[in-house]
């Protein structure tokens, strides 16, 4: 029975690395990629927008000198990096892992006026193996606030995340897919700044013995209820 066992998976493991001498590297795993905008379900908007209260309702703290607001310049006051879905799990915690655009000398985007009411555009990011086999099925959802004035000034952005909705992944393989980099820049002008962030992503999947990486790109504007989506491309 154990010579069986380790026939049967000396087999398997001989099947996928022969298959692989035609084609890709022999580490990469041959995945075909799709992305499509889905609806968001009423369900998931009403339990976010609870969730998106909590630092929405942030206490006020004014800066001790108003001269150090530079309105211009926009920086990312919250984080630039995290976690969405780790080993195949949603571990996102919308309190603390999102994104923001405010101007400089601001402490939080509390301190700003005119927020959007919090904006949802979701995605379906799937991956078909070499035989035609859905290997995950990932869908995930953008939100963000815009439209934030200083003292009637600018156009900023604050809640911008990316939210984990459904992760049906095959068993065999393991898909992590994070925030990798935020870039906020004035896409306005000096007098009228409007934010504008960059949202990179990375999806990662892998088996055993390989692996395939993409990266994704999403605009955020200060003066837009929709982010647009750039797309993912292989690495």
């Amino acid at each position: 029975m154990v010579f069986l066992r380790f026939s049967f998976v000396a087999l398997i493991v001989g099947f996928l690395w022969t298959i692989t001498l035609f084609g890709e590297p022999l580490d990469k795993l041959d995945i075909r990629q799709t992305i499509e905008e889905v609806r968001t379900p009423p369900e998931v908007i009403k339990e976010l927008n609870a969730k998106f209260l909590e630092h929405q309702n942030m206490s006020v703290i004014k800066p001790f000198d108003e001269s150090d607001i530079t309105l211009d310049l926009i920086l990312n006051m919250a984080k630039q990096v995290w976690d969405v879905i780790k080993e195949n799990q949603a571990v996102l915690d919308v309190k603390y892992d999102y994104a923001n655009g405010l101007p400089a000398g601001v402490r939080s985007g509390a301190e700003l006026d005119n927020w959007s009411p919090v904006q949802y555009k979701s995605f379906r990011v799937y991956g078909e193996n070499g035989f035609g086999i859905t290997v995950y099925d990932l869908t995930y959802t953008l939100v963000h606030q815009y439209g934030g004035t200083y003292n009637g000034n600018g156009q900023y952005l604050e809640s911008v995340s990316v939210v984990p909705q459904i992760a049906d992944v095959m068993w065999g393989y393991t898909v992590n897919l994070g925030v990798t980099k935020v870039t906020a820049t004035n896409i306005g002008t000096k007098e009228n700044p409007v934010a504008n962030l960059l949202m990179e992503m990375t999806l990662k999947v892998s088996t055993v013995i390989q692996k395939h990486e993409s990266r994704g790109l999403y605009e955020f504007r200060g003066d837009s209820s929709e982010p647009r989506e750039i797309g993912f491309t292989d690495m």
